[in-house]
């Protein structure tokens, strides 16, 4: 992941990550900090091909493992503070809104929140990718590819 938070336009092949962040929602789940390795086009074509074959509770266990083959790590912790291992077992057993939400950032077909440890400049930057994402519209890859090429014109 570069330092300033906002991910590449692409996933090279080297090991990047980026890290990501759900807001929590009230009486449904706390805040989630995350990093994880974002899909590429042909793995996700794939993954949603198969799964729309798949009944809907086999599809949910493939998401779990989707979710676990991508996510390094999260800050999720037990009832006593503890941390949380990424496994499949513990990504079946999240929130529902939290397992699809989760799932739709990693697919890259919705942004991070905003995360309240960013910089003004970052939230500024992510931001702006989710108001042309809207006015497009499109998916949140392409609003930030389109941003990126906005920021790197001279002038």
């Amino acid at each position: 992941m570069n330092s300033n938070h906002q991910p590449l336009s692409y996933v090279p092949d080297d090991g990047y990550t980026e890290e990501g962040f759900i807001k929590g929602s009230p009486g449904l789940h706390g805040d989630l900090r995350f990093e994880f390795r974002p899909f590429i086009a042909e793995a996700r074509s794939k993954l949603l091909r198969t799964q729309q074959e798949m009944a809907e509770e086999k599809r949910d266990v493939s998401i779990a493992q989707a979710l676990v083959e991508h996510l390094v790590s999260w800050d999720l912790r037990d009832a006593k503070g503890g941390q949380i291992k990424v496994t499949v077992d513990v990504a079946r057993r999240l929130k529902p809104i939290l397992f699809y939400r989760l799932w739709a950032i990693l697919l890259g077909t919705e942004a991070s929140d905003l995360d309240p440890e960013w910089d003004d400049d970052e939230a500024t930057e992510q931001v702006a990718i989710e108001e042309v994402a809207h006015a497009m519209p499109a998916p949140i890859g392409v609003a930030r590819e389109t941003v990126a090429e906005k920021n790197s014109e001279p002038g």
